[in-house]
């Protein structure tokens, strides 16, 4: 009877985890699913893509002269907003110059060093600047600040209930590390999600003691993260390929591995760097111990997941390659996209470009088969 009984549930544990697994796929030891992304289940994706361009630089309007675009959002009009470096500039669907949201300083409604922007409920506008958050509506009046316990390193994402996720840099058992943290909506933490080793920073060993930080280059070590679909996220050291998806309280629900090995930082790779930085400032840098595997994580309103590749310095193409997961974990598609994406919303991705003159372009990037494209 206890041999049937065994028999039994060995069967149903094949039955039910095995079909889950699939293929290559395995449980960890806490039993969490780990998707082995060998091959795209739908080969290479042929992108049909219809480019506009929405903002080009000119000289003729200070409002179109940028410093230094780092990041872009939208919100649900269509209207467009660009960080210029410490500047705000909004524009309509149709590109038209708006206002500028909030100005620098350190009052209400200023920002010091802005490092991204994030559209909330309502269209709402969130400055990420580094220690706080400044808010503001769609009308860009002044709504708030919101101080955080310790400085966000990159993109910030708030939830439903207004919790705040970001990247901070901080002290583990383990030495310093680059921290997820959940905030409330007062900016007060409520717990660390995961951490990974802070490779920019080394402790010093004599007397003095303290901390030395390396400047970040084109090979820094990252913590990535990106919000998803129904109330979760995803999450990765750009050095290794291995994504995390998990809830919002950061229990982990499956791990996409892609298996693959690192590749070591060449001689032609160094010697580009010396070409680029400096022989004397990469002599400073703090180089991990290969080439990082992953750019950004995106995701859009299907669930999916997109993973862009990090280039090697030697790789001067505009394009952009681009592995595509589906919201259960499924690796869908590889695809080589015309421009490396920023942002993906409504079957539409936006790119930050340089053109011929060196001058700033905002490009609309339509594609024209998203709604055929596979998403479980």
């Amino acid at each position: 009877m206890k041999k049937r009984t065994f028999c039994f549930f060995t069967f149903l544990w094949v039955l039910f985890f095995g079909g889950a697994l699939g293929t290559g796929n395995s449980l960890d030891k806490s039993g969490t699913i780990i998707f082995k992304a060998d091959k795209p289940a739908f080969g290479l994706l042929k992108l049909e893509v219809e480019e506009t361009t929405l903002i080009q630089e000119s000289e003729k309007d200070e409002n179109f002269m940028f410093r230094r675009i780092t990041d872009l959002t939208v919100d649900s009009r269509g209207s467009l907003y660009l960080l210029d470096f410490r500047r705000v500039l909004k524009f309509n669907k149709k590109s038209k110059f708006i206002a500028r949201i909030g100005t620098a300083g350190q009052g209400p409604g200023e920002y010091n060093f802005p490092r991204n922007l994030f559209i909330h409920k309502q269209d709402n506008l969130y400055i990420n600047d580094s220690t706080k958050l400044v808010c503001f509506d769609n009308k860009g009046r002044f709504i708030k600040n919101i101080p955080l316990g310790g400085m966000t390193m990159g993109r910030v994402f708030i939830d439903g209930a207004k919790n705040i996720y970001g990247v901070s840099r901080g002290i583990t058992a383990s030495g310093v590390a680059k921290i997820l943290r959940k905030y409330n909506e007062k900016g007060e933490k409520v717990k660390d999600i995961a951490f990974f080793p802070d490779r920019e920073v080394q402790i010093k060993g004599n007397k003095s003691g303290g901390v030395m930080g390396g400047s970040p280059h084109f090979y820094s070590s990252e913590f990535l993260f990106s919000p998803l679909l129904e109330n979760r996220l995803c999450y990765c050291e750009n050095l290794y390929y291995k994504i995390y998806v998990t809830d919002l309280s950061g229990a982990v629900q499956f791990i996409i591995d892609k298996g693959e090995k690192p590749h070591k930082i060449s001689s032609a790779e160094m010697d580009e760097f010396k070409r680029l930085y400096g022989k004397e400032m990469v002599k400073r840098l703090i180089f991990p111990p290969h080439r990082p595997f992953i750019e950004k994580i995106l995701s859009d309103e299907k669930g999916r997941i997109y993973v862009v590749r990090k280039k090697s310095i030697l790789d001067d193409s505009k394009i952009g390659k681009v592995e595509i997961f589906g919201k259960k974990g499924r690796f869908l598609y590889e695809a080589e996209f015309p421009y490396l994406p920023v942002l993906f919303k409504s079957g539409c991705f936006y790119v930050i470009e340089r053109d011929a003159k060196d001058e700033t372009v905002i490009k609309k990037v339509k594609i024209k088969n998203y709604e055929t494209l596979k998403y479980l």
